[in-house]
C-alpha cells in the first residue's frame, strides 16, 4: 500500500516524491492526477486494521485493529464483520459517481441481514461518521420502493425511512466530527503532518489537502446557529507573533476561506 513507503522516505526522497504524487488529486480535487495513476482503496478487514506492516512502524500504526481483535475472540467471523473502505480523498458524491460506493453498501448491508437474521450495526471512525450522514441522506432521497411485510408498523414513514429502520440497528461513532473539524482548517491553511512530522513538511501537506476535494468536508458545519461571522484571524508570514499589537489581522469568515483556498468547492 501506499503507507508501506513511509520508511523509505528518510532514505531516498524519490520514494517519498513517489508517494505525494501518487496521493495528491489533481486541482479538480476529484480526478487522478494522471493517466498512469489510479490509487484505490484496499478491501476488507486488512485494509483497516493496520496502516503499516513493516517492523518500524507498525505497533505505531493501528486504526481497527485492536476492535477487529476483540470482535473475532466474542464470535464474529467474515459473514458478520465486514468492512468497506472507501477513498477519503474524495467528497461524498464523487464516491457514488465514480466507485458507487452508496449502492455497494446498501447491497452489503441487505445481504448481511439476509445472512444473519439481525439488523446491522455500523462502526465509524472520523470522516467515516459524515459519510454515514450523507449515506443516511442518500437512502431517504433515493429509496423510492413500496415496502412489503408489516405495512401497518410503517404507515407514514417514506420508503428510506423504512430501509433505514428495517436494516441498521445503530451507529457507533469513533472521533465524529459531526460539526466539522477545526483541524482540517488548519491542514488546509498551514498544513498538519498528523504525526509523520520526520517524513513529510508541513508544506507537502497543505499542497495535498488542499487537492483532496473532501478537505472542506470536514471544515465546521457553516451555519449561524453554531459558528460565528469571523472563524479565523490571519496573519501575514513574517509577522511577529509574540506581540500582536498593531500587527495587520485579518479575519476571515467561512465563506471567505472556502472561494479563497479551495476554489473548486
Amino acid at each position: 500500500t501506499q503507507w508501506e513507503h513511509l520508511e523509505r522516505f528518510r532514505l531516498d526522497h524519490s520514494h517519498k516524491n513517489n508517494w505525494l504524487k501518487h496521493m495528491c488529486l489533481k486541482p479538480d480535487g476529484t480526478s487522478d492526477p494522471s493517466p498512469d495513476i489510479a490509487l484505490r482503496p484496499a478491501t476488507g478487514t486488512n485494509a483497516i486494521d493496520w496502516l503499516h506492516s513493516g517492523r518500524s512502524f507498525h505497533s505505531l500504526s493501528w486504526v481497527f485493529a485492536f476492535l477487529i481483535r476483540n470482535l473475532q475472540a466474542v464470535g464474529y467471523e467474515p459473514t458478520n464483520l465486514i468492512a468497506l473502505p472507501y477513498d477519503w480523498r474524495l467528497p461524498p458524491e464523487r464516491l457514488q459517481e465514480r466507485d458507487q460506493y452508496f449502492d455497494i453498501l446498501k447491497e452489503t448491508i441487505q445481504q448481511t441481514v439476509i445472512l444473519n437474521h439481525r439488523k446491522v450495526i455500523i462502526v465509524a471512525h472520523s470522516m467515516g461518521n459524515r459519510l454515514m450522514q450523507y449515506f443516511a441522506s442518500w437512502i431517504l432521497s433515493t429509496m423510492n420502493w413500496i415496502p412489503t411485510g408489516d405495512v401497518e408498523k410503517w404507515r407514514g414513514k417514506t420508503a428510506g425511512e423504512v430501509w433505514l429502520g428495517r436494516h441498521l440497528k445503530g451507529v457507533v461513532s469513533l472521533g465524529a466530527p459531526l460539526l466539522g473539524s477545526p483541524k482540517s482548517l488548519y491542514s488546509v491553511l498551514v498544513g498538519d503532518t498528523y504525526g509523520l512530522d520526520l517524513f513529510l513538511r508541513q508544506s507537502e501537506m497543505r499542497a495535498l489537502c488542499r487537492s483532496w476535494g473532501s478537505s472542506p468536508w470536514n471544515f465546521p458545519v457553516l451555519t449561524e446557529k453554531y459558528l460565528p461571522d469571523v472563524i479565523v484571524r490571519m496573519r501575514r508570514e513574517g509577522q511577529e507573533k509574540t506581540n500582536p499589537k498593531g500587527v495587520d489581522w485579518e479575519n476571515k469568515s467561512m465563506e471567505e476561506l472556502l472561494h479563497k483556498y479551495i476554489p473548486n468547492v
